[in-house]
């Protein structure tokens, strides 16, 4: 009995090491959980002093903005970036990424003034949320930009 118990405490100790913060990631955090799976990561930052993680996946240059933070930089959102620099620009722009958001789940497009496709991918950090979750949402991503890639024909 004693064994047992002890097992379920170390089970437990470990599901607790993979559980995200409870206020949610840091910008170092998510550096490490990226430089962890073997991703670049590198903090930038944006014109009005926004702090961001540029990165790569499946060939594509992404940025990854930490959202709904509190006064500690502690974040309960992430947000997924990539834009798609188009020659021409991609046509019929609005209404294929209108096809693309009717009939897809999770990432999301739009166009830019000069028609180049955008997509983006928003998930929770929230209390409750693992790192396990938090890769699986990351294999989500990859898998959706790649999808994207190919429905833009980049």
């Amino acid at each position: 009995m004693a064994m047992a118990v002890l097992a379920c405490g170390q089970a437990q100790a470990k599901d607790a090491a993979r559980e995200i913060p409870k206020g949610g990631l840091t910008l170092p955090e998510v550096v490490t959980w990226l430089q962890g799976a073997g991703y670049k990561a590198e903090v930038k930052t944006t014109k009005d002093g926004e702090k961001f993680i540029g990165t790569a996946a499946e060939g594509v240059n992404f940025d990854l903005y930490l959202d709904d933070c509190d006064k500690d930089k502690r974040c309960t959102s992430l947000e997924f970036v990539a834009g798609f620099d188009l020659k021409n620009g991609l046509k019929d722009g609005q209404a294929k990424i209108n096809e693309w958001n009717s009939s897809k789940r999770w990432l999301r497009g739009y166009v830019d003034k000069e028609a180049d496709p955008w997509c983006i991918m928003d998930i929770s950090v929230a209390p409750g949320r693992t790192y396990d979750a938090l890769d699986d949402d990351f294999t989500t991503w990859r898998s959706m930009m790649n999808e994207f890639k190919s429905f833009i024909g980049w």
